[in-house]
C-alpha cells in the first residue's frame, strides 16, 4: 500500500522553485528592505494612514516591520465570493479554485488579415460580448484594448458602462487614478442600488500595480485606498523587470516584489481590515537588446510557480495572480500551475489582441477547465458490464466509419441529392440507435443528459 500524503508530498516537491529554507531567506531578506530601506508611497493620504498607525514615515518612505506586516495578514480573508449582478456568475477565489480573465492593456488590435490598427470603442464592446457568451471566461475585465477613439478623461466611464450593460459577470474597476477609482465605486452603487449595498460586499476587483523598484505611484495608492474603503477587492500585482527595475536574479526579484506586495496588502488592511486581497506578480526578464520586457518568455513560468511559493508563506490558501502571454504561452505556464494548490486569477496580456487570439484564449481554458476536472469512479461505473457495451462501441464505430466512407464516395460522384439524403438519413438512424442503447444502459446515465 502507498503512503499516500508521503508520496504527493514528494512529487509536489520536486515541482517547487526554492527550498523552504531558501522561501524563509527570501522573506527575512523582504523583511530587512520594509525596515531598513522601506517603501516610497506617492500618495500624502497613504504617508498619513501609516503615521496614524504608529508606522515609521520619513519623507515619502514608509518603514514596515515584521510585526506590521503579519498584523495585516492576520485580517486578510483567505478566500472571498466576487459578486455577479447575474448570481449564477458569481465566483470564488480561494479555495483551489481557477478563475480565468481577459487579456489587459493592449494598444492595437490585430486583424484578420495579419496587420494592426488602434483600438476603438467599437472593439470594446464586443469584447464584452464575448466575454458575455463565453463558457469559460469567469469575470469580465477593463482595458482589454484601449479605445482610442475616446477622450481620455472620460474612456474609462463608457468601458465601465459598457462591462454593465453588455455582460452580466463581475468585472474589473479602473484603477488608474483616484477619480477613476471613485467613479468605478459610484457606478458600481447605482448598479446595486446604493453604495452601502457594496460596502464589504465584493463585486468588483481592482488590479492595483506596484512602481518598482520599492515604490507606488500616486494614482495607484489613492485608487488603493479608495476601493479598500468600500471593501473591495484588491489585486496587488508586481511588475518587476529582472535586469533594469530590479535584480536580474530570481531569488532577487522575489526578494523586491515581495516587499513592494506586502507593503500594499499592509496598506489595504490599514485602511480597512478585512479587505479581500490578491497577491499578484507579472514580473519578467528584460530583452537585453531592446529593453523590452519579455512577458510570456519561458523564464516567467518559473517567475509564477515562485510567486505561488512565496504567497503560500503567508496566504492559506493563496490567491494568486500570473500575466500569461497570449497563445500556447498560456498553456505552458497554467499547465505548470495546475498543482500548485493555489487560485490562479488568469490574465493573458499582449502589446496585440484580436479575435484569433480570443479564439486561441478559448480552446486553451477550455482545455485547463477540463484537466482539472476530477473524473466520476465509482462502483457503478465500475460494473462488468461496461466491457460489453465496450465492444458495442467498438463494434458500431467501424460501421458508422464505413457508412461515412460511403457517405463521402457518394458526395464525391453522385450528385443526386435523394441518395445523398437517404444514405445521410440512415447513418444517423444508425447514430440514434447507438445513443439510444446508452441511454438504456443505467451506468451511463451520469454521462449522457
Amino acid at each position: 500500500m502507498l503512503k499516500k500524503d508521503k508520496v504527493i508530498n514528494h512529487l509536489y516537491n520536486r515541482m517547487q522553485e526554492f527550498t523552504h529554507e531558501q522561501i524563509q531567506m527570501i522573506h527575512d531578506a523582504s523583511m530587512d528592505i520594509l525596515q531598513s530601506t522601506g517603501i516610497k508611497f506617492n500618495e500624502s493620504e497613504a504617508l498619513a494612514i501609516f503615521k496614524q498607525h504608529g508606522v515609521k514615515v520619513d519623507g515619502e518612505v514608509v518603514y514596515l516591520k515584521e510585526a506590521d506586516i503579519l498584523k495585516a495578514l492576520e485580517t486578510t480573508p483567505t478566500r472571498f465570493v466576487l459578486q455577479a449582478r447575474n448570481p449564477e456568475n458569481d465566483v470564488t477565489i480561494g479555495d483551489g479554485n481557477f478563475v480565468f480573465v481577459p487579456g489587459y492593456g493592449a494598444p492595437f488590435m490585430a486583424t484578420t488579415d495579419g496587420k494592426r490598427r488602434e483600438g476603438v470603442m467599437e472593439d470594446y464592446n464586443n469584447f464584452c460580448k464575448l466575454i458575455q457568451t463565453s463558457e469559460y471566461l469567469d469575470v469580465n475585465g477593463f482595458l482589454m484594448i484601449e479605445p482610442s477613439d475616446e477622450p481620455s478623461g472620460l474612456a474609462h466611464l463608457n468601458m465601465l458602462y459598457s462591462n454593465m450593460v453588455l455582460c452580466d459577470k463581475a468585472y474589473l474597476g479602473c484603477p488608474t487614478s483616484r477619480q477613476g477609482a471613485i467613479d468605478t465605486l459610484e457606478m458600481a452603487g447605482i448598479l446595486w442600488e446604493g453604495k452601502e449595498n457594496i460596502r464589504n460586499k465584493p463585486c468588483l476587483l481592482a488590479n492595483i500595480t506596484t512602481l518598482s523598484p520599492l515604490q507606488f505611484a500616486g494614482e495607484m495608492a489613492a485608487s488603493l485606498i479608495e476601493y479598500a474603503r468600500l471593501g473591495q477587492p484588491c489585486a496587488i500585482v508586481a511588475l518587476i523587470m529582472a535586469g533594469f527595475t530590479g535584480p536580474v536574479t530570481m531569488a532577487g526579484v522575489l526578494t523586491l516584489q515581495n516587499a513592494e506586495i506586502l507593503a500594499g496588502i499592509t496598506l489595504t488592511q490599514l485602511v480597512n481590515p478585512g479587505t479581500p486581497i490578491i497577491y499578484g506578480s507579472t514580473s519578467s526578464p528584460i530583452d537585453m537588446k531592446s529593453g523590452v520586457v519579455s512577458i510570456g518568455a519561458p523564464e516567467m513560468s518559473r517567475f509564477v510557480s515562485a510567486t505561488a511559493q512565496m504567497a503560500r508563506l503567508y496566504l492559506r490558501p493563496e490567491d494568486i495572480i500570473t500575466n500569461e502571454s497570449k497563445g500556447f504561452d498560456m498553456l505552458q505556464d497554467v499547465t505548470l500551475n495546475l498543482n500548485k494548490k493555489e487560485t490562479e486569477l488568469l490574465f493573458i496580456k499582449a502589446v496585440r489582441y484580436g479575435w484569433k487570439y480570443e479564439e486561441v484564449k478559448k480552446r486553451i481554458i477550455e482545455m485547463v477547465k477540463r484537466r482539472i476536472k476530477s473524473q466520476k469512479c465509482d462502483q457503478r461505473s465500475l460494473k462488468p458490464g461496461t466491457q460489453d457495451l465496450c465492444d458495442d462501441i467498438a463494434k458500431l464505430s467501424k460501421k458508422l466509419e464505413s457508412r461515412q466512407h460511403n457517405l463521402m464516395e457518394l458526395a464525391n460522384h453522385n450528385p443526386n441529392k435523394l441518395e445523398y439524403l437517404c444514405l445521410k438519413a440512415e447513418m444517423l438512424i444508425s447514430q440514434l440507435r447507438f445513443f439510444i442503447k446508452l441511454k438504456k444502459d443505467s451506468q451511463m446515465d451520469g454521462v449522457i443528459k
